[in-house]
């Protein structure tokens, strides 16, 4: 089993992963339409797992809103796409739940354990020491290297870097990377969510931005001009699916993390989800080093 990893291979961007196998639910729309997966094709239920939901009959997913690429939808009742979401309802189909309710949270709060009554977290958060005191990872099942953005036409080279003026979300791999590699000469600015840190870029509150590139990249694209991204740093994380600590579920999402690594279906929620809103090759990204 190998995590997925971000690259390029000729007509279209993929996601790869051990094996080539791709797909979900031959009967997926299906099941979507009448089970409360919104657009989501799923694999059917297995009978094996078990789950204690939050609240009977749901998926209880916490989110810090608004997140277009992977929740899609105006308001929370309303998301029916997007990869995350896709990646929940299809835990929720194995788990024999018949639907997924998205929760909106702040990143903060879901990273500190204080999401208040929630069943998972989808959002690509990365697993470090301190915050797995506080809740639960299941085991990675991604590999994501960090982004740099700027306000459009703007020039910045790798080694102005450190005088640049940061942005970060709050609590971030990213906030641990720019502070203890990059070591900027002024303080790192801190942000709860991630409109908030692009509003303070496209605005010229900060100089730059760093974030995850499954998140740059698309939200580049869709940001219509305002801003874009310019690099790329190796160092990255390996997210996880998030838990209430000691969470009674964390046995059963490991064993579908593995099961969408080992059967591919991960692989048809991205392709299908992800590789069409990242906006360009990733591989295309210049690297710098921290």
């Amino acid at each position: 089993m190998r995590l997925h990893k971000l690259t390029a291979l000729a007509g279209g961007l993929v996601l790869t992963a051990s094996l080539a196998a791709c797909g979900g639910s031959s009967d997926g729309s299906d099941d979507a339409a009448s089970g409360g997966y919104g657009r989501c094709d799923v694999a059917p239920q297995d009978d094996s797992l078990t789950f204690e939901p939050a609240v009977d009959g749901q998926l209880t997913v916490a989110v810090p809103l608004p997140s277009p690429n992977g929740y899609q939808g105006d308001t929370p009742e309303s998301i029916d796409g997007g990869y995350m979401y896709c990646m929940a309802a299809d835990i929720a189909s194995r788990a024999g739940l018949e639907k997924v309710v998205v929760k909106n949270t702040s990143f903060e709060s879901i990273v500190t354990g204080r999401g208040g009554d929630f069943d998972i977290a989808i959002w690509n958060v990365i697993r470090t020491d301190e915050r797995a005191e506080a809740v639960d990872f299941s085991e990675p099942y991604m590999l994501i290297p960090s982004a740099v953005a700027v306000k459009e036409g703007e020039e910045l080279d790798e080694g102005d870097l450190a005088d640049a003026q940061i942005g970060v979300l709050i609590g971030s791999f990213q906030e641990t990377l720019a502070k203890e590699k990059i070591q900027p000469s002024q303080p790192v600015r801190q942000f709860q969510s991630n409109e908030d840190m692009f509003t303070a870029l496209r605005a010229g509150q900060v100089d730059v931005v760093l974030q995850d590139l499954t998140t740059l990249m698309p939200a580049a694209k869709a940001s219509g001009g305002g801003f874009e991204v310019i690099a790329k740093f190796e160092e990255g994380g390996e997210p996880g699916v998030v838990l209430p600590k000691d969470s009674p579920n964390t046995a059963t999402v490991d064993s579908i993390v593995a099961d969408w690594l080992d059967s591919g279906d991960l692989d048809a929620i991205f392709e299908e989800w992800l590789n069409p809103i990242l906006g360009g090759d990733p591989n295309d990204v210049p690297v710098w080093t921290a």
